[in-house]
């Protein structure tokens, strides 16, 4: 028992590789987050680092029953042909883990990433809101973090105006009538937004930005994949938010837009270690855009065709 604000369980789980410099500030940080509940797991799935990641999570493991390293070098990264193929499948690992019997107490799941996104300070009443915010509607399956700056993780991302498709899909499309650059400046780095921090919670279809509470029964009997229906690559969060947006019964992700309502998803709860709150409206409350944008973000899109977001489909 953690004797936490929340009456509830909460597990957190995540997926590392070669995170040695990193693990120890997100794994406090993840304990601390977890006080928030009245009793808590946290669960990291790793495989192949050579950084001295696996020795890290041995001890963390062995000082608390509540910690729990799964290690899952039986298959290998080399195994797979693209990046977004062994995210998918290492994150496919802790979800069957959340479905044991032992996790029926359980009622949210923290999905978090295990790199320098997750390591700096956090504020757990802002954490602790987005789990009651949750908690207010049956409907609301989760809430994902906000960064301060601009809003960078567009892949993970679908809202209808702010980023309908799949961003680098749009890249391929858009590289036919102009350079790979330009293209991926305008349909990655231009749906990189400043979101005003004094905003209600943005609806969404879809989200990440390193940080998601889910409400575990959403996330029973999911999977994440690589590729969409056409084999065309997607990004495996997207993949699973897609799949919850199917269990609310009659209701489809078109009619979840046409109500009145909240959708199944928000982003902008300001969960994230370094966040602020989200927006009603994109097109009323996001920040500066065209020429007032700062010069060090014209710098920071031209390089994204360098490092290019679907790295992930080759790293």
């Amino acid at each position: 028992m953690n004797g936490g604000s929340i009456d509830a369980g909460g597990v957190f789980v995540g997926i590392a590789r070669n995170v040695h410099r990193y693990i120890t500030h997100v794994l406090a940080n993840a304990e601390r987050r977890s006080e928030v509940f009245s009793r808590s797991r946290i669960v990291v799935v790793e495989n192949d680092s050579t950084d001295g990641t696996q020795d890290d999570l041995r001890r963390w493991a062995a000082a608390s029953g509540a910690h729990i390293y799964v290690s899952a070098d039986a298959v290998p990264a080399e195994h797979f042909s693209t990046r977004t193929e062994r995210l998918a499948y290492y994150r496919n690992i802790y979800l069957r883990e959340i479905e044991k019997s032992e996790y029926a107490g359980f009622d949210y799941v923290v999905v978090f990433d295990c790199d320098n996104v997750n390591s700096g300070s956090i504020d757990n009443e802002v954490f602790a809101d987005a789990v009651r915010f949750l908690a207010q509607e049956e409907e609301r399956a989760a809430a994902f973090a906000n960064t301060r700056g601009f809003y960078y993780d567009i892949w993970t991302l679908r809202h209808p105006s702010w980023c309908a498709t799949d961003c680098w899909q749009d890249v391929e499309r858009m590289k036919s009538f102009t350079s790979y650059t330009e293209a991926v400046v305008n349909c990655v780095g231009g749906r990189q937004i400043r979101i005003k921090p004094t905003c209600d919670p943005i609806p969404v279809t879809s989200a990440f930005g390193g940080l998601g509470i889910y409400k575990r029964r959403y996330l029973l009997g999911k999977q994440y994949l690589a590729r969409d229906r056409d084999r065309s690559p997607i990004c495996e969060h997207v993949s699973v938010n897609e799949q919850i947006a199917c269990d609310g019964g009659s209701f489809s992700f078109s009619r979840r837009w046409s109500l009145v309502r909240p959708m199944n998803t928000y982003i902008g709860l300001g969960i994230g270690p370094t966040t602020v709150p989200g927006s009603r409206s994109i097109s009323q409350n996001v920040g500066p855009v065209g020429s007032q944008r700062s010069f060090e973000f014209s710098r920071r899109r031209r390089r994204l065709a360098g490092d290019r977001g679907s790295n992930r489909e080759k790293q």
